[in-house]
């Protein structure tokens, strides 16, 4: 039995130790607040049991996606470590972004922003330099004034 319960009992029996009428105003009133406190007490119980319930079974559900997430970027680490990519450090954020050297024979223009502050460290054209490649952008001004990047 909880607290509340107790305590709603105890009520009850100070009521019954009143000696109230209990067809009095003041008798059905005590009865009808200790009824409604009860009923609270109820309420409050069984809302203690589904929140129990629900915390398990997120706890659960937590450890299950843990397992998941660890197996995901296990194998994704595997598949990502058998093939080449390049990398490039961002200029703006000093993060090391890998992509898949297939985007630089891409005839259409890609973009290839970096995942942490959005800034544009490559794209495909003969314009762009990113800021890791010094030796090619002697004798350049930077990039290309038509394009808004």
């Amino acid at each position: 039995m909880s607290e509340l319960k107790s305590k709603v009992a105890y009520l009850q029996g100070l009521l019954a130790g009143m000696n109230l009428d209990q067809n009095s105003r003041e008798g059905q009133l005590f009865q009808s607040i200790i009824g409604v406190l009860d009923d609270f007490a109820n309420s409050f119980e069984e809302l203690e049991k589904v929140h129990d319930h629900l915390e398990d079974y997120v706890e659960s559900v937590d450890e299950d996606l843990s397992l998941l997430e660890d197996r995901f970027y296990e194998e994704q680490c595997d598949t990502f470590d058998d093939t080449d990519y390049v990398e490039i450090k961002c200029p703006g954020c000093g993060e090391i972004v890998c992509f898949d050297p297939g985007v630089l024979s891409k005839d259409d223009v890609v973009k290839v922003s970096c995942p942490n502050c959005d800034e544009v460290v490559f794209i495909n054209d003969d314009d762009f330099q990113s800021a890791d490649e010094p030796e090619m952008l002697e004798g350049r001004a930077g990039l290309n004034d038509e394009e808004d990047i």
